[in-house]
């Protein structure tokens, strides 16, 4: 797979400059995403589809989140989070933008 395009190479979040990164390997308890907001970074896998990492984007900012803030927000409620804001974002062109619709 390669890099989506809707993915930046870096975000500002918290005053910090957040790097993304493409991993080829991921640890076996991150299997496709990462963050570590003691290195601000997040990691993606990069064998995934293009479509999965945006959205992979979105769990690591609600990740990074949840623990700037002392949220202890459980994992399932995370993915939940991300999912849901992806589906909103993309649909209405407000930050993936979808391709033109027939």
């Amino acid at each position: 797979m390669g890099k989506s395009e809707n993915v930046p190479c870096s975000l500002e979040m918290f005053g910090h400059t957040y790097v993304v990164e493409y991993r080829d390997g991921m640890p076996e308890d991150a299997t496709i995403g990462l963050c570590n907001p003691a290195d601000t970074v997040i990691s993606i896998n990069k064998n995934i589809a293009p479509s999965m990492q945006e959205v992979t984007l979105l769990h690591e900012i609600v990740e990074a989140v949840s623990i700037m803030n002392e949220l202890n927000l459980p994992h399932p409620h995370i993915t939940c989070l991300a999912t849901n804001l992806y589906h909103i974002l993309k649909e209405n062109n407000l930050y993936f933008p979808s391709e033109e619709k027939d």
